[in-house]
């Protein structure tokens, strides 16, 4: 459920976001705090957590399961080597937000561009459980993949619309 939760949050707020320059207005927390104001003087710190939550669910989940990954790739399951890859995944994000100063468009654009950057990864998966031996017998029915599909054009169309409109 808080992953539910997490992730409309995380949705509602890019598409918020991506919207204020349509609107005329400019990408900042303050005016992103302005679009919400219905929801009263917490907004700001709504937003406030949204992002953080996002941006941090979103480093945890990529960089443990990309780490969980490497590990079964080379074949080890050591706890340091564990802790090197994912802190080597990890530290990108650092250099990315100390080299920049305008941090709510970067966060817009990282997480509108993270759904154009899983069409690989989306192509595989789909592969993937559609696979009878892979799935032990069990591989995804022909409605589970239409919905799968449909699923990920939705999130790749929108991730697309908002590179488009930003």
């Amino acid at each position: 459920m808080s992953a539910v939760v997490s992730e409309v949050v995380m949705a509602a707020i890019v598409i918020v976001g991506m919207q204020l320059p349509a609107l005329g207005g400019s990408v900042g927390i303050e005016s992103m705090s302005d679009v919400l104001a219905p929801i009263g003087p917490y907004a700001a710190i709504l937003l406030g957590v949204g992002f953080i939550a996002a941006g941090f669910l979103a480093l945890v989940v990529v960089s443990m399961g990309s780490a969980w990954g490497v590990m079964e790739a080379v074949g080890t399951s050591s706890r340091r080597s564990f802790l090197a890859v994912y802190f080597a995944e990890s530290s990108p994000a650092l250099v990315l937000v100390a080299l920049t100063t305008s941090y709510v468009p970067l966060i817009l654009e990282l997480m509108v561009s993270f759904t154009i950057i899983i069409i690989p990864s989306l192509f595989f998966l789909g592969r993937l459980v559609s696979d009878p031996v892979t799935m032990r017998g069990r591989p995804f029915r022909r409605r589970e993949m239409i919905a799968f599909w449909a699923a990920s054009v939705l999130v790749v169309g929108g991730g697309l619309l908002g590179i488009l409109t930003f």
